[in-house]
C-alpha cells in the first residue's frame, strides 16, 4: 500500500510539473511587431525568403519519388536495362540517375522561383510593393529580428477590386506560433480598408501547412493547374501543381 501511495504521489507531482511546463511551450512570441517593410530589412528579408522557398525541394522530392508515374518509369527503365545487360550495377545506376533527376527537377522548380522573384518583386520591394497604389509589404519582427513577411499587390489577372497575397513566409524556429495568422490578418484588413472585394493567392501542392492556414482563415480553393513557365522535364518529374485560393474581403 505504501508503494502504491508513493507511486501515485510521484505521478501527481510529475503531472503537475508537466502542466506547469505546458504554457511555456505554447506561449506566444514576446514583443512581436508587424510593421511596414523598410529598406534596412532587405538584409534579413531576402535570405529568409530564399531559405523558406528552397527548403521545400527535399520534401517535394520525397513526394515525387512515390508518385505512381515516376515509380512506373523507374521500374520500367530498371527492368529494361537489366534485360539488356544482366547487370545489377547498371540497373542500380539507372535507378540512381532517375532519382537524381527527380530531385534536381524539384529543386529547379523552387530555385527558378527564387531567381525569377529576385529579378522582379523581391529584388525591388519598394518599387513593386511600397510605391504601387494598393500594395504593401509587411515584416514580422521579434526582438529586433525579422521572423516573417508577406506582401499584397493588385491582381494582374483580375478586376480592379481584386488583390493578391504574395510571399507569406515565417522563419522555421518561429513557426506554429501564430505569426502566419497575424500576417494574413494584416493583409486582409489592409485589403478591406483599401476597398478590395476579393483576395487571391497561389501556393504549391507541397505547402501543406500554408494550405491548412488559408482554409482555416476562410480561403477557398478556386483552381489547380500545372505551371507553364518551367521546362517540360521539370514539370514532368516534379509533379508539382499550383493551387489558387480566393476569399471575399
Amino acid at each position: 500500500m505504501g508503494t502504491l501511495q508513493r507511486d501515485d504521489s510521484h505521478r501527481m507531482n510529475r503531472d503537475n510539473h508537466d502542466a506547469a511546463e505546458l504554457p511555456s511551450k505554447r506561449r506566444s512570441i514576446p514583443k512581436l511587431v508587424i510593421r511596414r517593410y523598410e529598406a534596412k530589412d532587405s538584409a534579413e528579408v531576402i535570405p529568409l525568403y530564399i531559405e523558406c522557398t528552397l527548403e521545400y525541394a527535399w520534401p517535394a522530392s520525397k513526394w515525387a519519388f512515390r508518385h505512381p508515374s515516376n515509380i512506373s518509369l523507374i521500374l520500367f527503365c530498371a527492368v529494361l536495362i537489366f534485360a539488356f545487360t544482366v547487370s545489377l550495377l547498371y540497373m542500380a545506376l539507372v535507378i540512381f540517375a532517375l532519382l537524381s533527376m527527380i530531385y534536381f527537377a524539384c529543386r529547379e522548380y523552387y530555385a527558378d522561383q527564387v531567381r525569377m522573384k529576385l529579378r522582379t518583386a523581391m529584388g525591388d520591394i519598394n518599387k513593386y510593393f511600397l510605391e504601387t497604389p494598393g500594395a504593401c509589404f509587411w515584416v514580422a519582427e521579434c526582438q529586433g529580428k525579422v521572423v516573417g513577411m508577406v506582401g499584397l499587390r493588385p491582381s494582374s489577372e483580375e478586376t480592379d477590386t481584386t488583390c493578391q497575397m504574395f510571399h507569406l513566409n515565417t522563419a522555421p524556429p518561429f513557426r506554429r506560433r501564430g505569426i502566419g495568422k497575424k500576417l494574413v490578418e494584416t493583409v486582409l484588413q489592409f485589403a478591406k480598408d483599401y476597398g478590395y472585394k476579393v483576395c487571391t493567392l497561389e501556393t504549391t501542392s507541397m505547402h501543406h501547412g500554408a494550405r491548412r492556414l488559408f482554409m482555416k482563415m476562410g480561403f477557398r480553393l478556386h483552381s489547380e493547374y500545372d505551371p507553364t513557365y518551367l521546362g517540360g522535364w521539370v514539370n514532368w518529374f516534379s509533379k508539382l501543381t499550383l493551387l489558387k485560393f480566393n476569399q471575399d474581403v
